[in-house]
């Protein structure tokens, strides 16, 4: 009796730290009867109850640790709904036929009932965002969103995105993910056209680090969209390090910039100014060729995300131009391009917004040196 209890009291502590996700996919009541078998649970043991969520396999959008209700047609709602509709006796003449006596077929309903919840529409050659939580990355997503580019969400945090951008597949399609798994980096990338990497560090060290979100984290980027041709470009967005950490930050997003150089993947580095939270009336935005970090002015996150947002359609706008050129056999016309190599620095700029501001961000960024 003795030892059954301690090792109930040991497997009960466990699942202390076992996240309610690992209960709602199933699978974790089998480690705990082996924890209450064996009498003890291991600090091993609980780093498995943490990883067991179903996201090694899964693809396409959605949460897989979220289980989503079906409702399936039955006869009690039946006979509730024909008790409220007033059908019985002669109610019918007026409320129509009972639900009750129309001999439904209930488990043929519910089979398709289910058919149907999994059908699910995928956003076409989307723009992929990563680090779609932070300011940067918020705007970029909403300002893409705004100018009809279909948008696509990585997010470890799948409620928060919900929040942030409404429900999956209304707005955005939202993916759970991490960018220090590659599986999930694969699952998101496939079929996206263009990457938006705005994910920051915010320690020195753990998971949230700067070698993690800004280096690490781009380079597996790195490494699995060099397995689909479809992406076209890579948008990285670099801000300026600031804070008692700004030195170790910097080495990393350094470090980061010069990876995305070495891919061999088309790019534009976007170094914005100090990050301003001002805002009010419209401000002009100044984009120009960047050798090093700009250290003066300050750059609103929707202005950065204008810029981000043009870049994009500028890609779209020529690679369609090309493609029907091709379908044509005819010369493919002369239009403001992205440079494959560029790295800017955007700061918001002393005067008002530009009258036409997109067509002035479009000459500003398609007469910028490349970089060398």
């Amino acid at each position: 009796i003795e030892m059954a209890s301690r090792a109930l009291l040991l497997a009960v502590a466990s699942l202390a730290v076992v996240p309610v996700s690992s209960f709602l996919n199933g699978g974790v009541h089998l480690n705990v009867l082996r924890a209450v078998n064996q009498g003890r649970a291991s600090s091993s043991f609980c780093a498995s109850l943490r990883s067991q969520q179903k996201t090694d396999v899964w693809r396409g959008p959605g949460n897989p640790n979220k289980k989503v209700e079906v409702y399936k047609p039955n006869f009690a709602d039946d006979l509730v709904d024909d008790l409220t509709s007033k059908r019985f006796g002669n109610g019918w003449a007026f409320y129509g036929e009972r639900e009750t006596l129309k001999e439904k077929d209930y488990e043929a309903l519910g089979e398709e009932a289910e058919e149907l919840a999994k059908q699910r529409f995928i956003k076409k050659d989307p723009a992929l965002i990563l680090g779609a939580s932070t300011p940067f990355g918020q705007w970029i997503a909403m300002e893409a969103m705004k100018r009809d580019i279909n948008v696509r969400i990585m997010a470890a945090d799948f409620d928060q995105a919900e929040f942030l951008f409404g429900t999956d597949g209304s707005n955005a399609d939202i993916y759970f993910g991490d960018t220090s798994n590659l599986d999930q980096l694969d699952n998101a990338l496939d079929g996206a056209q263009s990457i938006i990497y705005a994910d920051e560090g915010s320690l020195p060290f753990g998971p949230n680090s700067f070698q993690a979100r800004n280096e690490d984290g781009l380079k597996k980027t790195l490494e699995v969209a060099k397995r689909y041709p479809s992406i076209r470009r890579v948008i990285l967005v670099t801000s300026q390090a600031a804070g008692p950490f700004a030195s170790a930050a910097q080495t990393h997003k350094d470090a980061a910039e010069q990876a995305l150089r070495a891919s061999g993947l088309p790019y534009v580095i976007l170094r914005p100014a100090k990050l301003s939270e001002e805002f009010g009336s419209p401000k002009e935005i100044s984009v120009t060729a960047a050798s090093a970090q700009s250290n003066g002015g300050n750059v609103r996150p929707m202005d950065l995300a204008q810029v981000a947002a043009t870049i994009l359609l500028m890609d779209e706008v020529a690679a369609k131009a090309e493609q029907r050129a091709q379908e044509a056999a005819q010369a493919v016309p002369n239009l403001p391009r992205v440079k494959p190599a560029l790295t800017l620095s955007v700061v918001n700029g002393p005067d008002s917004e530009a009258e036409d501001q997109f067509t002035a961000l479009v000459k500003a960024i398609a007469t910028q040196p490349a970089d060398k």
